[in-house]
């Protein structure tokens, strides 16, 4: 596929919506007042078992923002992980957990506008005595529907989900949040692009975006296996953490993190650890009691201008963080 035309096509797309976002502003300012009216009017559902009779609209809607094969779940892998949300094995061996969707629906049309999917990981009592964390949590997918953004949709999911992780552990302490970015630098530039035009957001600002909410890489190289049999592991991901004042996060959070993450989202409760990829970032992990962060609105902004600038001649590289 020609890059320059899917440039030029997410350029026309991006202007298309600014549009579209214009008249919706108005139309929430002139029926709710102002933005805080409109997000409180927003009709709040919770998914967390499957069959849920709405699942079906909700993943359509997803499956047209996130489009990388590698990526992208299946909807029998999502009704997989949540009927694991139950599961008398996985509960004696990890403790509690859960995945878990929250969606909103505009008041008037009843359409849904937004939607986050999270798993939240009740730590083990010691655990939370030495690094003072009650639960971990994986924003595993966010999406709002381009019309509705700059309006704070995001945000309020993402403190809905907060809320909600809280609760589930107790509202003993802090929960630690984990998600994954796209690594420009790891992708080519077919796929940055195809995914800003998918998605009608630049990669860069993305990552921007949640660097503004505290949320930095953590600096090891991290492959997330396939999701499903058949499908191939996904390359061009980072690990990142809301990292707060934090420069480096203990490794062994982030052990117990991927340990759940790995064997209830990723292999639908089959045993992650003889897996080859698992087993190599455990390693590492395993290896280094600490580690760092990084990120930051300047490098994004580099970055986005210099794949802009050199499109056509951009190469992804093999490794993000040089391992010792």
């Amino acid at each position: 596929m020609c890059i320059h035309s899917l440039v030029k096509q997410y350029e026309a797309a991006v202007e298309k919506v600014a549009a579209l976002q214009k008249e919706t502003r108005s139309a929430v300012l002139r029926h709710f007042g102002d933005n805080a009216g409109f997000l409180n009017s927003l009709k709040i559902k919770v998914i967390n078992r499957p069959n849920d009779p709405n699942f079906p609209e909700l993943y359509a809607f997803y499956s047209t923002v996130f489009t990388l094969p590698d990526e992208t779940e299946t909807f029998e892998g999502f009704e997989a992980t949540l009927r694991l949300n139950s599961d008398r094995l996985l509960l004696e061996r990890f403790g509690p957990h859960e995945e878990t969707w929250i969606y909103l629906r505009e008041p008037v049309t009843g359409v849904i506008i937004a939607g986050v999917d999270f798993s939240i990981y009740v730590l083990p009592e010691c655990y939370r005595k030495v690094y003072g964390f009650t639960a971990t949590n994986h924003i595993i997918y966010i999406f709002v529907k381009p019309e509705y953004r700059g309006l704070g949709v995001a945000s309020y999911l993402l403190g809905l989900a907060e809320e909600y992780a809280l609760a589930f552990s107790g509202n003993q302490g802090p929960v630690l949040f984990f998600c994954e970015q796209n690594a420009p630098e790891l992708m080519t530039a077919e796929e940055y692009f195809l995914d800003n035009l998918n998605a009608l957001i630049d990669q860069c600002e993305r990552l921007k975006w949640w660097d503004r909410l505290g949320y930095k890489r953590l600096n090891f190289n991290y492959v997330q296996p396939p999701l499903n049999p058949g499908m191939e592991p996904c390359l061009n991901l980072t690990f990142n953490v809301r990292a707060g004042a934090m420069k480096e996060i203990p490794s062994e959070l982030v052990r117990e993190h991927l340990e759940r993450f790995f064997s209830i989202a990723v292999f639908k409760g089959r045993d992650a650890s003889a897996d080859p990829i698992v087993e190599r970032q455990m390693q590492w992990i395993r290896q280094h009691s600490i580690i760092g962060v990084s990120g930051s609105q300047a490098y994004y902004e580099t970055l986005r201008k210099d794949i802009y600038s050199n499109y056509d001649g951009w190469l992804p590289v093999k490794q993000l963080f040089k391992e010792e």
